[in-house]
């Protein structure tokens, strides 16, 4: 695949080598750093044949108007370190880019925001939206009109169709949202999760069918408390 925007990758855990292997190789960007703060830097200051770069200055030696950038980071905390430093390099200037592997299902009606990792037999439905940051990973399935908002990660998973799930919300591996259901926002739905009903805000659910838990998902995650 012909090579013509340039890269970089910001992070530097195995979220951004998995980035820099699927960019590589399946897209039309080519990736020429990672970028992530000094504190963690290799001594090395290489990764996977790229430089690493300190995140502080980046945008002195990589023009925002020549670089576009991938913001590689998990879905701990319930995104919220992702969110963050896409909003970072967002005040830098840098554009977001995504990645949509080359062997999904995507439907012409269907809509990607930026800085979205959507990886490989994923299947979007007609007039389905992932908006911005948002990371599907292998094998998910986002039915017709549902919406999955700002700042989620979805492993593996079936969202049934005229369904919507709330902002900074992580669903675990083989979850399954049904038809017409509301996932509200900073949720956490563990593995195997079969959500029937809508979810409240801030919550933890696990099981089949999923019961609600007692703990909140943003203690669960370890995330501060911030407005939302």
């Amino acid at each position: 695949m012909q090579k013509v925007k340039k890269l970089i990758i910001a992070g530097g855990g195995e979220t951004a080598l998995l980035a820099n292997e699927y960019f590589s190789c399946d897209s039309g960007y080519e990736p020429v750093c990672f970028a992530m703060d000094k504190s963690v830097m290799p001594e090395s200051k290489m990764m996977a044949g790229l430089p690493v770069e300190c995140l502080d200055d980046i945008e002195e030696k990589y023009d925002p108007s020549a670089y576009d950038v991938f913001v590689a980071v998990s879905g701990k905390q319930l995104n919220y370190p992702r969110t963050e430093l896409c909003c970072r390099m967002k005040e830098k200037g840098y554009k977001l880019a995504s990645y949509v592997s080359s062997d999904c299902s995507i439907w012409r009606t269907a809509e990607i925001g930026d800085n979205c990792f959507v990886l490989s037999q994923t299947i979007l439905q007609p007039f389905s939206r992932i908006c911005d940051n948002v990371f599907l990973w292998v094998r998910s399935n986002i039915g017709h009109r549902s919406v999955v908002e700002e700042n989620c990660f979805l492993a593996t998973v079936d969202v049934a169709g005229f369904s919507r799930v709330g902002h900074n919300s992580y669903l675990g591996v083989h979850s399954i949202v049904a038809d017409e259901r509301i996932i509200g926002h900073d949720n956490y739905l563990g593995m195997d999760c079969c959500i029937a009903k809508n979810t409240k805000p801030n919550s933890l659910y696990v099981g089949n069918p999923a019961k609600k838990q007692p703990i909140s998902a943003r203690e669960f995650c370890g995330v501060e408390e911030r407005d939302v």
